[in-house]
């Protein structure tokens, strides 16, 4: 796992992680799921909609807005890496 620390859009802290598996292995998409459930237990989830993605071979993201802060879960394919990663961010409410 490899993550990094940035500022938002109006200087809210941001940390960011990105998870690689094997191309489409079964194990990514169940630890994407297993967040998902987690996340619903914690905040409230948002409109799953993102029209400014790259383009990866496939694309889920889900975001939802806990009491301090907004995380975004995504699952890609990137075929042309042969590999699937799961990114997460968490960005606080402001700077």
């Amino acid at each position: 796992m490899r993550c990094q620390h940035s500022l938002a859009i109006g200087g809210a802290a941001s940390v960011h992680c990105a998870v690689p598996f094997d191309f489409r292995a079964p194990l990514a998409t169940a630890t994407f799921e297993s967040a998902l459930d987690d996340a619903t237990t914690c905040g409230t989830s948002l409109d799953q909609t993102d029209p400014d993605v790259s383009h990866p071979d496939s694309y889920d993201l889900r975001r939802f807005v806990l009491p301090d802060a907004t995380l975004q879960i995504s699952l890609k394919d990137k075929g042309a890496l042969s590999q699937t990663y799961i990114f997460v961010r968490l960005t606080g409410q402001g700077g």
